[in-house]
């Protein structure tokens, strides 16, 4: 539902994407509450097996479970402003709410060099949870949440505000709240935890060419040892090889995603029929399937 939404070209549709969101997530902690409190005049009620919201909502629910006194994302944004922030956090404090220095920690920018990503949509992922490099195929989360940023698009009653030192915060004067982070984060961050535990997440994009899949591959292969980084030119060939093979059957993102490990073997096998290294391409790609593809 959501993220024909989100990656939508079109401003109007991605921000009603971000605010049904919002609201799916309210009305989700509704549900929660309603169903936490039945379990508590009733211990053995259905609440303790999920209820009806199903186990895999309540305990993707259960974290942000009303700190502060107040519900979801409020609670949250209470909860850090109760805590001494540390401005190295990058899940507490919004990139753009970091000093300027500190906007992109280092570990950020060394993964979006080795990635070839945008610094931006690395350090908005690590803020919202989402394994840059693990996890490519859940980057139009953190995308969305860049693009609300760029736009200066805030949920209803949120204001971005600046203090007289310099310092980005947000601010719900309706609800007496502020926060360094960035209020689409909670519902956002929440769509990932649902999409990760049904299986969703994989590190390839919809959008890769051929190329960019073979190129993933190799850095794999390189990285469990199965091939010689001490060669660039060795490797750069083989990926080079790989991306024309990929080409001739039209292995990209797009179907990669639509692939299971039997329906991969066949066309890896077809695709590489007579390459020696067959075994240990499966064994790699097999683990860039999303998990709801591999049983």
């Amino acid at each position: 539902l959501f993220e024909p939404l989100l990656r939508h070209g079109d401003q109007d549709v991605r921000l009603a994407g971000l605010e049904l969101l919002q609201k799916a997530k309210e009305t989700l902690e509704g549900l929660w509450q309603s169903e936490d409190g039945a379990a508590d005049a009733a211990p053995n009620s259905r609440r303790s097996s999920g209820g009806a919201l199903g186990k895999t909502v309540s305990d993707f629910l259960a974290p942000a479970k009303f700190a502060g006194g107040a519900p979801g994302l409020l609670g949250l944004a209470a909860e850090a402003e109760e805590e001494e922030e540390d401005v190295h956090d990058e899940t507490i404090i919004a990139p753009e709410c970091r000093d300027a220095e500190v906007r992109h920690s280092a570990e950020a920018q060394a993964l979006a060099a080795q990635l070839s990503l945008s610094v931006d949509t690395v350090s908005y992922a690590r803020h919202i949870g989402v394994d840059a490099a693990d996890e490519r195929s859940l980057l139009w989360v953190a995308e969305a949440l860049e693009w609300a940023v760029s736009n200066g698009l805030n949920p209803p009653s949120w204001q971005m505000k600046r203090a007289p030192e310099g310092t980005i915060f947000y601010e719900n004067e309706q609800l007496g709240f502020r926060c360094h982070d960035n209020p689409h984060s909670s519902a956002l961050s929440c769509l990932v935890r649902l999409l990760r535990v049904d299986g969703y997440a994989a590190p390839f994009d919809l959008a890769w060419t051929p190329a960019q899949v073979a190129q993933e591959v190799v850095r794999r292969l390189t990285a469990k040892g199965l091939a010689d980084a001490s060669h660039p030119q060795r490797l750069a060939e083989r990926q080079r090889a790989l991306a024309a093979r990929f080409a001739e059957v039209d292995l990209c993102g797009a179907k990669l995603a639509t692939l299971d490990a039997r329906s991969l073997e066949v066309e890896l096998r077809a695709a590489l029929e007579g390459d020696a290294k067959q075994d240990d391409l499966l064994a790699v790609m097999l683990t860039m399937l999303p998990r709801v593809a591999r049983s």
